[in-house]
């Protein structure tokens, strides 16, 4: 298999997962409340790359610790806002703001980023033209 079918591969995998989480999500709301269900994540997802990782984690500086823990509020706060979402309104209208932020984020970029490749703007495209795509095709 080539480089490029793999990565193809692994982007739908990706994808599905991605899917497949909001619909998970509104199940376990069911039973756990938002920030009980976001730790309980966070805290498995430690664990796990925690294991995998361990051996590239041994040389981390501080400025790198600071950077990640900047990172990591920012990353909570979108999961709790987002959980909060499928919690009060159904997991498609929490995915749907989700994936229109991350699609800002991709056109801020290209435009007040670095230069940018035809093929990176292209998927910026693509990715802004899927989330149209599903809020005709699922709402």
């Amino acid at each position: 298999m080539t480089k490029q079918k793999r990565a193809d591969l692994l982007l739908v995998l990706v994808t599905a997962f991605w899917g497949v989480s909001y619909f998970l999500m509104d199940l376990c709301l069911t039973d756990l409340p938002p920030l009980t269900l976001n730790a309980f994540r966070f805290l498995v997802a430690f664990v796990l790359l925690g294991g995998v990782f361990f051996k590239k984690m041994k040389g981390i500086t501080r400025q790198t610790l600071r950077y990640s823990l900047l990172v990591g509020v920012f990353l909570t706060a979108v999961y709790v806002c987002c959980t909060y979402g499928v919690l009060y309104t159904n997991a498609t209208i929490s995915g749907l703001v989700l994936a229109v932020v991350l699609s800002l984020s991709g056109s801020l970029l290209a435009l007040y980023g670095p230069k940018l490749s035809g093929k990176a703007i292209n998927a910026i495209d693509l990715g802004a033209g899927k989330v149209d795509f599903d809020t005709v095709f699922r709402c």
